[in-house]
């Protein structure tokens, strides 16, 4: 007689599923840690790879601002292009790469560079600056003042010495005959001190500013150093003319 239902669940059996799981378990956790040793060592090959995409970008820099410094401005370019295809998040590859175009005569391209960077960190001091100089050389002095400004007050490593930047703006302030706005620079400059704070070039700013008191104490300044000097003596006959 053939009987329907379920196969009776045996002592065998049950021995045969428990052997059966006792083989999968180790299999699983085999499989699991190899499987765990492969990331692991696919994140150390990308870290190291990383590292050394890192290094060389850095050297690529390194060499480029070399290269610059003795004026070898074509071969500095392709080094920081090298350095900023490299390592593209880099702030100051992208720019000194931008820098580099601008300086073999590429502005157009450079230009494109630090809008690109300053779409990115439109508070990037040092890529401000670069756009104020673009503008600046290519004739459109009103945006070129504003971009100094932003730059001036963007954000910048460290604590840089801004006083150069200051006296590149009002020295476009003056070249085009901003008389307001140069004052408002220069009076702001003769707050300041330190090294790079030249003296006689602040003297002739505050003399196209018209503004004649300051820029007369200014050369009486100048002339207790130099009591003979001719340039300076015109300087303070032109301020002392100026006040009448």
């Amino acid at each position: 007689m053939i009987s329907g239902g379920n196969p009776p669940v045996t002592l065998s059996s049950v021995r045969v599923k428990t052997l059966d799981a006792r083989r999968v378990v180790p299999v699983f956790f085999v499989t699991l840690l190899v499987t765990a040793a492969v990331v692991i060592i696919d994140l150390m090959l990308v870290d190291v790879a990383r590292q050394h995409r890192s290094d060389a970008a850095l050297q690529m820099f390194e060499r480029g601002q070399s290269e610059m410094r003795q004026g070898n401005t074509a071969a500095a370019l392709e080094l920081f292009r090298s350095a900023h295809n490299q390592s593209t998040s880099n702030s100051e590859y992208h720019l000194a790469f931008a820098r580099g175009l601008r300086a073999n005569g590429l502005e157009r391209e450079g230009q494109a560079a630090v809008e690109r960077l300053l779409s990115q960190l439109p508070s990037h001091g040092g890529a401000n600056a670069e756009m104020a100089r673009i503008l600046a050389h290519a004739g459109d002095w009103e945006r070129a003042a504003w971009f100094y400004h932003r730059s001036l007050y963007g954000e910048w490593r460290g604590s840089p010495d801004l006083v150069s930047l200051r006296f590149e703006l009002a020295d476009l302030l003056a070249k085009h005959g901003a008389d307001g706005e140069l004052l408002a620079e220069v009076v702001l400059l003769e707050t300041l001190s330190g090294p790079s704070l030249d003296r006689r070039h602040l003297a002739k700013l505050l003399l196209a500013a018209k503004a004649w008191t300051r820029a007369e104490r200014q050369y009486q300044m100048l002339l207790r150093s130099s009591p003979a000097e001719a340039e300076l003596l015109a300087g303070l006959a032109r301020a002392q003319f100026g006040a009448g």
